[in-house]
């Protein structure tokens, strides 16, 4: 098993996609594939870059979010920051994430 104590992170924890489709259908919102922010940990590169509970992430570097795995994959292969796509609500909107 791969070291994980110096492996970048995140900071957040999130909600998978199937939950993510029902709480954004229950709230009116379209059904949009991504997996939705739940807590923004504090002093994590996430908070830093603006990320807040309930943001939808749906792409990361580029490629899109359908799962907590393609999440994962991109943090771990990204190299000094990440690129994510998020939606606040219906507004689309791209945050730099400085991973450490």
């Amino acid at each position: 098993e791969p070291d994980q104590r110096n492996a970048p992170r995140l900071g957040v924890a999130v909600a998978t996609s199937a939950m993510a489709k029902r709480m954004r259908r229950a709230v009116g919102l379209a059904d949009v594939p991504g997996v939705l922010v739940l807590r923004v940990g504090r002093d994590t590169p996430a908070q830093a870059a603006g990320v807040t509970r309930g943001d939808l992430i749906t792409e990361a570097a580029g490629a899109p979010v359908h799962s907590i795995g393609d999440l994962d994959r991109a943090v771990r292969a990204a190299h000094g920051t990440l690129a994510l796509g998020v939606l606040r609500g219906a507004d689309p909107h791209t945050l730099s994430v400085t991973l450490g």
